[in-house]
């Protein structure tokens, strides 16, 4: 599930993220949907097994790797510069 979420959720506004400031709305949309898929499978509502804080944080610290909209923006961005 963490593979399709970092190969799909966070790749597809990568481009956009590339060339324009990204709203935060939009960056936390991205997440939730990210966070949704991850926690349930679907888009049902269900219990999380996981904090949030533990999968986004690093393979190699012990997390999921899971990238967050915010953060993959700025970065992108930091290209530019």
């Amino acid at each position: 599930m963490v593979t399709l979420v970092n190969s799909v959720v966070t790749s597809i506004p990568t481009y956009t993220m590339q060339m324009q400031w990204i709203p935060q709305q939009v960056c936390d949309k991205l997440d939730l949907l990210g966070r949704q898929f991850i926690w349930s499978g679907n888009m049902d509502r269900k219990i999380n097994l996981v904090k949030w804080d533990m999968v986004i944080k690093k393979r190699k610290d012990g997390g999921l790797g899971v990238r967050v909209a915010r953060w993959q923006n700025i970065a992108l961005l930091g290209k530019l510069i």
